[in-house]
């Protein structure tokens, strides 16, 4: 038995199971693109999310990570982002208290760009979120700086 599917339907399927979880998420709820992963290809996911984030109906924060909500919705802090994007890589976030006020100062309206450094375990990685840049760093190459 052959299966036709229509041009086109794919795309319509992901929308709509898209549509379906981000409507049953609370406002201002953070999700990562992998956690729809469920609604079809890659390719696919990636498009209609990106149709959700023109209609205002979900807002991007970083690479993978977006916020049910629009853009005038109160954005969480750069450190929950950061655990965020660790979490969805099997990283594990080592945070002290100067790391937490650091991120709350870097999440007030600034007009230039800060860098915010967190300690993880694992390979190094750093992305964009707003005008900050967050920098996840293995701690073995800050105990490699202090020797």
């Amino acid at each position: 038995m052959v299966v036709v599917i229509e041009r086109g339907t794919q795309f319509l399927n992901t929308i709509a199971c898209l549509r379906r979880f981000i409507n049953a998420l609370d406002d201002c709820q953070v999700f990562t693109s992998a956690d729809v992963s469920h609604c079809g290809k890659r390719s696919a996911i990636d498009m209609a999310l990106t149709r959700l984030v023109r209609k205002g109906l979900i807002t991007r924060l970083a690479n993978g990570v977006y916020m049910k909500g629009d853009e005038f919705d109160q954005r969480p802090m750069a450190v929950e982002v950061a655990q965020i994007k660790a979490k969805r890589f099997g990283k594990t976030l080592f945070l002290d208290t100067s790391d937490i006020v650091k991120s709350s100062n870097s999440s007030t309206e600034t007009d230039s760009e800060q860098t915010v450094v967190f300690t993880i375990d694992g390979y190094s990685s750093s992305f964009k979120y707003g005008k900050t840049k967050v920098v996840l760093q293995s701690k073995n190459c800050k105990r490699r700086a202090k020797t």
